[in-house]
């Protein structure tokens, strides 16, 4: 499967290969925790950024809240965990 084409929306990963990721990590963001119960929006975000080499394999896709993949932006894990701390 070819790289997240910007203005793709949704359509870069087949639903149930996105289900299934948030099934995995509890319907909640990894970095915040937060819920679609406590409102969070879930997206899902790349470990590796794709500018950084990473690609669509569940190993390297993570559950997380709108504003969180938003501040996170093209950051690694590491770095981005240096902000949340």
């Amino acid at each position: 499967m070819a790289g997240r084409i910007a203005g793709q929306g949704s359509k870069w990963i087949r639903p149930v290969k996105r289900l299934a990721i948030y099934a995995r990590d509890g319907f909640a963001c990894v970095f915040c925790g937060a819920t679609m119960e406590q409102g969070a929006r879930l997206t899902l975000d790349h470990v590796v950024p794709c500018l950084l080499g990473g690609n669509n394999k569940e190993t390297n896709l993570v559950t997380a809240c709108l504003a969180c993949n938003s501040a996170k932006q093209a950051r690694s894990v590491a770095d981005f965990a240096v902000i949340l701390a």
